[in-house]
């Protein structure tokens, strides 16, 4: 179980006639310039398609990324079947060695890890205030990069054009 404080995230109103559970996946990885806005996106795409592709619906799904993870967050009706598509798309992806899974159990107030079964740390960590506070402003910081670097190849165009 958890011991940390773990901010659970704001999901939209769950489509679900019973509710939802939240399930979630978090790929570890060490490279040198940490996640990507696009590698979030990838992974988000990836795991939506193949829920989608084994007949597991979301209500909800999000992705944010942080120092040496990509975590995945989603809301479904039933979470053991979720759950087992959830291990063969990541199986189907080669990733199972550098994931964990976990589910938030609302009784415990805490993510639950399944896999790896044993594990030490908790999933928390991944959302304790300071990771999602972190996460939240790099990928503010990305996007003005983006929104500044759009900004310098239209002006670029614009003096190409009139010269």
């Amino acid at each position: 179980m958890n011991a940390l404080e773990t901010i659970v995230p704001e999901f939209p109103p769950c489509s679900f006639a019973a509710g939802g559970q939240r399930i979630a996946v978090a790929v570890l990885h060490a490279t040198l310039g940490g996640s990507t806005p696009f590698a979030c996106l990838l992974f988000l795409k990836a795991m939506e398609g193949g829920l989608r592709r084994l007949g597991i619906a979301t209500s909800y799904s999000g992705a944010l990324f942080g120092p040496g993870f990509v975590l995945w967050l989603a809301e479904v009706a039933d979470p053991n079947p979720a759950l087992q598509a959830v291990r063969q798309v990541l199986g189907e992806m080669e990733l199972m060695a550098m994931c964990e899974i976990a589910f938030w159990n609302a009784e415990d107030s805490a993510w639950q890890t399944i896999h790896p079964l044993g594990s030490p740390l908790p999933f928390g960590r991944f959302l304790v205030p300071a990771a999602v506070e972190a996460a939240v402003e790099r990928t503010a910081a990305d996007q003005e990069f983006l929104k500044n670097l759009m900004a310098f190849f239209r002006a670029k165009l614009a003096s190409q054009e009139k010269g």
